[in-house]
């Protein structure tokens, strides 16, 4: 997978750009028995059920990941996105019950 990335790029933007790539870290998210390789995607005309998805539940749960994304989804940022979303309203939530202080920002 990084070597054909690496080729790629190269191919793109010449072999000195190639040179200075060095993999990082690769996951094995296919073969991790809880996630099974799943893969987050909305059938046609349901995309708003995203909405749903991130909804709070009696602003006790609260979910986050990229299929909590209305414009993100299916992608990293759209997780993390979607993750500082949900601590900020788990944060609001408690605050307002007396628990901690409300996110600043």
């Amino acid at each position: 997978m990084a070597a054909f990335a690496v080729e790629e790029l190269t191919a793109l933007f010449g072999s000195g750009f190639g040179a200075r790539l060095r993999p990082l870290a690769a996951s094995a998210w296919g073969a991790e028995r809880l996630a099974c390789g799943s893969y987050s995607h909305a059938l046609p005309g349901h995309a708003a059920a995203r909405t749903i998805l991130a909804a709070p539940v009696d602003d006790r749960l609260f979910f986050a990941g990229e299929a909590c994304s209305a414009e993100d989804f299916s992608t990293a940022h759209g997780a993390f996105e979607a993750g500082v979303r949900a601590a900020e309203q788990a944060l609001s939530c408690a605050a307002v019950r007396g628990r901690c202080r409300a996110p600043s920002g």
